[in-house]
């Protein structure tokens, strides 16, 4: 759903919108707003501090990245790890596509909270963190599944 700036009605993109006083704004409006005003402007760049890891980012990392405003990077993941598994199929090496995907995964996993924030413009930690939890859950769910379905097959259970 699209965002407007509730001051001059312009629609917000992912990098040009703030929280004010509870309504998005866009970055010229912010920039207008009266200095004088109790209420401290939004957090445009992530803190020095480490915002933690994202554990959606880790779990879903090409879908958590087109999620995210990186289409293409999520794509290329896709595709990489398509023409990762296709070799490791055909020469037998599996441990190298592993410490592939787990390495690009750990990578996403530590930079997701400052990729989220750059992207989706969030008004403090809080949020941040609120809106990652969805992520973080659907991810161990899935992961859950998978792992369950593995020890099924190398168990040589019928599951289906």
């Amino acid at each position: 759903m699209a965002k407007f700036c509730h001051k001059c009605s312009k629609r917000l993109s992912f990098r040009d919108s703030f929280v004010w006083d509870g309504k998005p704004i866009c970055r010229a409006c912010l920039q207008e707003t009266d200095p004088t005003r109790t209420q401290k402007p939004p957090e445009t760049v992530p803190p020095s501090e480490s915002l933690g890891f994202n554990w959606g980012a880790f779990f879903l990392t090409p879908i958590w990245l087109m999620f995210h405003g990186k289409i293409g990077p999520g794509i290329g993941l896709i595709l990489l790890n398509m023409y990762v598994n296709y070799n490791a199929s055909r020469t037998g090496a599996v441990i190298v596509p592993l410490a592939i995907q787990w390495g690009i995964a750990a990578y996403f996993g530590t930079k997701g909270n400052k990729i989220a924030w750059k992207n989706k413009g969030h008004a403090s930690r809080e949020q941040l963190k609120k809106q990652q939890k969805p992520w973080t859950i659907a991810g161990l769910a899935v992961w859950t599944v998978m792992f369950i379905l593995l020890i099924l097959h190398f168990a040589r259970v019928p599951y289906f």
